[in-house]
């Protein structure tokens, strides 16, 4: 696989997630056991990590390229990682909005907050590291 392959990639991957999140988040206040505050904590606590990393995605999104950069081959691994964290990321605030939206004994809003609190900071370090490798920091263009 190609760096630029997993660039397209990775950008969808978070751009639609943190979409799907902050939409799945809203459907949980709408027909879900979340009122109110709770609507809003759970949004805000589910996409720190998703949001500044999707903010790198959609820069690079965002260059306007007509053609993106083939790039160097990429090995397997990190191929691999770099499309594991992001999805896992995702997976993971799925259990939990499964887990709060099927009411879950003894898994009520309180537990959903520091799920997502342990999740997200658990994952930051690693999206962070993937973000910056693939899309570079603001003004960046990372040439390969």
């Amino acid at each position: 696989m190609y760096q630029g392959t997993i660039r397209v990639l990775v950008a969808c991957i978070i751009l639609g997630g943190h979409f799907l999140v902050f939409f799945a988040g809203l459907l949980l206040g709408i027909f879900g056991p979340l009122l109110g505050v709770d609507v809003v904590q759970t949004i805000l606590m589910a996409s720190p990590v998703l949001g500044v990393t999707a903010s790198s995605a959609l820069m690079f999104a965002m260059r306007g390229q007509t053609e993106i950069d083939r790039g160097e081959k990429v090995t397997t691994l990190f191929s691999t990682v770099t499309l594991f964290f992001p999805i896992a990321l995702l997976v993971c605030i799925a259990v939990v909005f499964v887990a709060i939206s099927r009411q879950v004994n003894g898994f009520g809003p309180d537990q959903l907050k520091i799920s997502l609190g342990a999740i997200e900071t658990f994952f930051g370090i690693f999206l962070g590291t993937i973000a910056q490798t693939l899309f570079g920091t603001k003004g960046e263009n990372p040439s390969s």
